[in-house]
């Protein structure tokens, strides 16, 4: 029973980094409080969505898509962790995935996953600016491909005993990464899989594991990589606000699980005991790769801690931080993203010692509108379209009045005759529409139907010069006599005397069609 509560204990802290130091408040909640969470009616408990299988019982955190950010829909910024149940309706469902995309560009800072999850998807956490620890179950056996991707806080990724792989570049970029235990039990790293983890110094592993050839790309020089299990004590140089109480936390990596813990260290020559929160034995049955042994301390100027433990010493140093560009810089961290009409917020704070040094506004941005001019054409109008790229807002001016057809010359399908009429085609030289029109039969002039002394005066008109008709004048009609003029129709007396006949003489035919 005291194995059983002691490895529950441990999963707890370790949650903690190796190089970080946290406040008693944010300690992550009891695992045994966690192992079973029940869901609203939208699936979500925490602030965490879960995609529940109703043929398997199963839940994945997250949606598990592709190309969707933040999945999960956790919009927090502390503790999270994944418990081993959850429940909806009188059902009961085994959380086995965390989905891929589920918690990336979050901002979550520790992250404890408990035994039943047996896969970490791809993206899950990737761009994660401020976590800072995993500590996985043993339930976990993939570790897919980008998982903690630019994860440049992460200090301490505390792998289960059981993980098996470890996708391609699942850590690529966790800059801050220093020590990784990988279990004994895994059979391969996948190819960069810790590229450009600059600080990372030493990688455990057993000598059947298989670490591709560009595992460790754009490292120089490359981590020491060992097969000793041999634990190390690391014993951070950490820096918090002055008069803050803290934990402090003491890690002893790369232990098997088989290693003896004593029940005390000392801290500058002095035995001091450990308290509840620190691991003193193992079950070896869900023990994890590192042990972290915890203790409070008051922050009260700057302390040095010469640790000695089972044999190991190391040098760790707590220090009041004050924020002072000699030894700290800043992160700006976004706490309300603005839009272009509203202001946000963001943090300042100490990458020392992690508080917040103040908190100021963002101005809202401002639209950016992209231009779309639609040109006037035939029918329709035309206008300008101002189109937002940040958040879609548009608004329309600059119109414009259609500006009408514009037809050609026109060309003839079928010419008139003496008693039908002809067709005539005008094309639209902007939109290409087609328009007919019927060409009345030769002789009528004027298009009313009936050839008759109008008629005769309107061409009399039209050959002297006078052109100003309330009607449209077709040659093809008012050619009388059938004939052209090198290939163009021409209207001439001729066609005046021709039709004065077929007026004044019922019986005299006017040409059918004019010669070619």
């Amino acid at each position: 029973m005291k194995n059983k509560i002691l490895a529950l204990v441990l999963a707890v802290t370790m949650i903690a980094a190796a190089f970080a130091i946290y406040s008693i408040a944010d300690k992550a909640p009891a695992i045994e409080d966690a192992k079973t969470v029940a869901l609203d009616a939208n699936d979500r408990a925490d602030g965490i969505l879960y995609t529940l299988d109703e043929n398997t019982l199963t839940a994945t955190v997250g949606k598990a898509v592709y190309a969707e950010h933040n999945t999960s829909g956790y919009t927090g910024n502390g503790t999270v962790v994944i418990p081993d149940f959850v429940t909806k309706d009188g059902k009961t469902y085994v959380v086995r995935e965390v989905g891929r995309n589920a918690f990336d560009t979050s901002d979550v800072k520790e992250v404890v996953i408990l035994n039943s999850v047996v896969r970490i998807g791809e993206m899950a956490f990737a761009d994660c600016a401020n976590l800072e620890r995993v500590a996985m179950g043993t339930g976990v056996t993939e570790i897919a491909g980008f998982a903690f991707w630019h994860c440049s806080k992460l200090v301490d990724a505390s792998l289960g005993k059981n993980v098996k792989t470890i996708g391609g570049c699942a850590f690529w970029s966790c800059s801050s990464l220093e020590v990784i235990t990988i279990p004994q039990g895994a059979a391969s790293i996948m190819e960069q899989a810790f590229k450009d983890c600059g600080n990372l110094q030493t990688v455990y592993k057993a000598e059947a594991t298989a670490i591709a050839d560009n595992a460790f790309d754009g490292m120089s020089p490359l981590p020491t990589v060992t097969s000793d299990y041999t634990p190390t004590l690391f014993a951070p140089s950490i820096y918090a606000a002055a008069g803050e109480t803290v934990i402090y936390r003491l890690l002893l990596e790369g232990n098997p699980g088989d290693v003896e813990i004593p029940t005390a260290f000392t801290m500058n020559g002095v035995e001091r005991s450990l308290t509840e929160n620190g691991g003193v034995e193992f079950d070896a049955a869900s023990a994890y790769n590192g042990t972290v042994f915890t203790f409070g301390e008051p922050v009260e100027g700057n302390k040095t801690f010469e640790i000695g433990f089972n044999s190991k010493t190391d040098i760790g140093t707590l220090n009041a931080c004050d924020h002072s560009a000699a030894v700290a810089t800043t992160d700006e961290i976004i706490t309300k993203a603005p839009t272009c009409t509203e202001a946000g917020t963001k943090d300042i704070v100490c990458t020392r010692c992690h508080n917040i040094i103040s908190t100021e506004t963002v101005d809202a941005l401002g639209h950016d509108y992209t231009d779309f001019v639609i040109e006037a054409v035939c029918l329709d109008g035309g206008y300008t379209t101002h189109k937002c790229s940040r958040c879609g807002d548009l608004y329309k001016d600059a119109e414009t009045d259609p500006t009408g057809h514009h037809y050609d010359d026109g060309s003839v399908n079928s010419m008139p005759t003496h008693s039908a009429s002809g067709v005539k085609k005008f094309v639209c030289e902007t939109c290409k529409r087609v328009n007919t029109v019927d060409i009345p039969m030769v002789g009528d002039i004027n298009g009313d139907g009936k050839r008759n002394s109008r008629d005769i005066i309107d061409l009399m008109k039209y050959v002297l010069g006078a052109r100003d008709f309330k009607y449209t004048f077709f040659v093809e009609t008012a050619n009388c006599n059938g004939t052209r003029d090198n290939g163009e129709i021409k209207i001439n007396s001729r066609d005046v005397i021709n039709l004065m006949k077929a007026v004044l003489d019922s019986n005299f035919v006017l040409p059918s069609t004019p010669i070619n």
